[in-house]
């Protein structure tokens, strides 16, 4: 069964909350996938204040032709890694994100760059995909 609670003001201003039980079966499908982010490398090599350029591709449904926003989410800047915000245009597949890495950098052993693309489906829906890239240290 499914319980749902909700609370609302009325158009009168008052407060009111409303609980509904539905003891039928529920069925809750997901949205396909419409896109998916993917790195065109499995492993990159970095150093300590250098800068790695990493390839990503971006699969795309019929269902989904716009642009999305792809940013580095992991790790953070505080840790020494910064790349800016890319764009891949509506229509488009392909995106290089430069990452910048501090030379005080610290570089453990499963280090990874984790990207996180996203965008507008509709006006309600933003799609978020995200792709990781393994980071081997060089010497």
């Amino acid at each position: 069964y499914a319980q749902a609670w909700a609370r609302f003001t009325d158009k009168w201003g008052q407060k009111q909350s409303m609980l509904a039980i539905s003891d039928k079966r529920n069925m809750i499908r997901t949205m396909p996938t419409v896109v998916k982010l993917k790195a065109l490398d499995d492993h990159v090599a970095a150093r300590p204040g250098a800068t790695v350029r990493c390839q990503l591709v971006l699969d795309r449904t019929p269902n989904f032709d716009g642009a999305v926003d792809i940013e580095l989410v992991e790790p953070d800047a505080r840790s020494g890694f910064m790349a800016e915000r890319v764009r891949i245009e509506p229509g488009k597949s392909r995106a290089e994100v430069v990452v910048r890495i501090g030379d005080s950098a610290s570089f453990e052993p499963d280090r990874t760059f984790k990207f996180r693309a996203t965008g507008q489906l509709r006006e309600d829906v933003t799609v978020v995909s995200e792709a990781t890239i393994q980071v081997h240290a060089e010497p």
